[in-house]
C-alpha cells in the first residue's frame, strides 16, 4: 500500500496505480476506497480495461449487478478475445435472471479459453 500511495505523491495521474492500490483496497476489506479508486482510474483512463474488470468483479461481489454489468459490458468491448469478461458477465446476467444472454456469454467464455481454470 505504501508503494502505491508513493507512486500517486509522485504522479497523481498514475492510473495503473490506481488501479492497482483499489485491488488492494478491496482485499483489505475497504471497499469504499478500493471502489474510489478504481473509479479515479477510469476517470484518469477511461479505456483501462483493467480498471472495469476489477470494479466490475467488486460491484459482483457487493451483489450490485447492473453496476457489474456496465462494467463487464466495457470490458469485453474493449477485450473481445477476454475469456474472463464473458464469464463475469454471464454470471451478472445470470444472476439478473436474463438466462439467455447468460448462456450465450458463458459459452463464448468456453470457447475463448477452454484451458482457462476459470472457465
Amino acid at each position: 500500500m505504501v508503494d502505491y500511495n508513493r507512486a500517486l505523491e509522485l504522479d497523481p495521474k498514475y492510473a495503473l496505480a490506481y488501479v492497482n492500490r483499489g485491488r488492494l483496497q478491496l482485499l483489505l476489506g475497504n471497499d469504499q476506497q478500493g471502489f474510489a479508486d478504481l473509479s479515479m482510474a477510469l476517470n484518469l483512463n477511461p479505456d483501462l480495461s483493467e480498471a472495469c474488470s476489477q470494479r466490475g468483479i467488486a460491484y459482483f461481489n457487493q451483489k450490485q449487478y447492473d453496476l457489474a454489468l456496465s462494467d463487464f459490458d466495457q470490458y469485453v468491448q474493449r477485450n473481445s478475445q477476454a475469456a474472463d469478461g464473458f464469464l463475469f458477465r454471464g454470471m451478472t446476467y445470470s444472476n439478473l435472471n436474463q438466462d439467455d444472454k447468460a448462456v450465450q456469454d458463458l459459452e463464448r467464455s468456453i470457447l475463448l479459453g477452454p484451458d482457462d481454470r476459470l472457465t
